[in-house]
């Protein structure tokens, strides 16, 4: 078995994304994977014990086959199998316009609050993480690396055999950390965190200072596992040839603008600042509206990824957010369907900076091909 993608793919990746970060390339970038093609791989017949699993048309991969997150494997599973099993998977699929093999070992969104002291508690759709003693004051907290952090120790170990396994022929996405308040919120829940912004906001300065200088170390060691990689990516596949991560700040729809401005922009901008020329921010749901035009205002961020949110509109009925992300000249992420794609060049009036990534069925590939055509994008088939 092996991924089917030569040098001349990786330097198209490595030039595409290169202008669609500065902003010079003159066309979208959709990252489109194809599922469920006869690509001729032997079935692995030794995945994971979860019986749970959706069904894959792919006529080579084992019926219930689909990869798993970190969290979903059994206690004491061996991180060889989860590499094993995404080897599986990079080799199954195809690799249409462009995208490229990638993959990302995912504990969690905020797995960092594991690696400082707080129990990882898997649920039904995901895993939440909630700290092992409760009710300290915001005053007696502090962030620290947690040296024995399970969690922490499984993802070091996975960089390490999957960049030995894969052999410089994947990207390893970075796992789905949190900078900023997002972590805090983590060990001072609910009220308490409301409270603590007016009792105590040097305090709390002072631990969104902490997570930030642990999110800043989480990276640097993470990435030094990673070895022999062709590039980096995080959470949304979007390829750079440096190290770099994304932003967000889920808390900030509880806040009003001036709490925003106080404790949560000035980490943000720290953290574009470290990844100066390739960076987004993940606007999540109406509560961050309130936010975007000091977002927007920061000179060092590059990209927005607008999320409506569970029960409100779907993506393409917020022109108005589309539009005033464009006119400050910030690159989109957008969340929708690819068919959708073309709505929203009509209106920002431009399909430069635009980003989709996404999978579709191989049933689908001539439909996707269409509408890659109609927005100057080769398919690469």
């Amino acid at each position: 078995m092996s991924i089917s993608f030569g040098p001349e793919r990786w330097g198209q990746v490595r030039d595409t994304y290169a202008g669609w970060w500065s902003r010079t390339l003159e066309r979208p970038v959709v990252n489109l994977t194809l599922t469920g093609a006869n690509t001729g791989k032997p079935a692995n017949t030794d995945l994971s014990a979860n019986t749970d699993l959706s069904v894959n048309t792919d006529s080579s991969v084992p019926k219930g086959y689909r990869r798993l997150a970190m969290w979903q494997y059994p206690p004491g599973t061996p991180v060889e199998r989860m590499v094993e099993d995404d080897w599986y998977t990079l080799a199954s699929r195809v690799y249409a316009a462009d995208s490229f093999p990638m993959v990302l070992p995912d504990y969690g969104a905020g797995v960092n609050a594991a690696f400082c002291g707080c129990r990882a508690e898997v649920r039904e759709e995901t895993v939440w993480f909630v700290p092992q003693l409760a009710d300290i004051p915001v005053e007696e907290l502090q962030l620290a690396h947690d040296p024995a952090s399970p969690a922490y120790a499984m993802l070091k170990e996975y960089y390490r055999l999957a960049s030995a396994r894969f052999g410089g022929q994947a990207v390893l996405g970075m796992t789905h950390l949190n900078n900023g308040i997002d972590i805090v919120a983590r060990f001072v829940e609910g009220v308490e965190m409301g409270l603590a912004l007016y009792d105590h906001p040097r305090e709390v300065k002072r631990l969104i200072g902490e997570n930030h200088r642990l999110f800043l170390r989480y990276l640097e060691e993470l990435t030094a596992c990673m070895g022999n990689v062709l590039g980096y990516s995080c959470w949304g596949n979007l390829y750079a040839e440096k190290p770099w991560f994304g932003t967000q700040s889920d808390y900030s729809a509880m806040i009003g603008q001036d709490t925003f401005a106080e404790f949560i922009l000035p980490e943000l901008e720290l953290c574009w600042e470290a990844f100066p020329e390739t960076n987004y921010y993940h606007l999540d749901g109406p509560g961050q509206l309130r936010h975007l035009d000091l977002i927007l205002a920061c000179p060092p961020l590059r990209c927005v990824q607008w999320v409506p949110g569970d029960g409100a509109d779907p993506p393409a009925a917020w022109p108005e957010v589309y539009r005033k992300i464009a006119a400050a000249g910030k690159n989109i992420w957008y969340m929708g369907g690819l068919e959708e794609l073309e709505r929203i060049a009509e209106i920002t009036g431009t399909t430069w900076g635009l980003y989709w990534q996404g999978e579709l069925p191989w049933a689908e590939a001539d439909r996707a091909a269409a509408i890659c055509q109609r927005l100057r994008v080769p398919l690469n088939l």
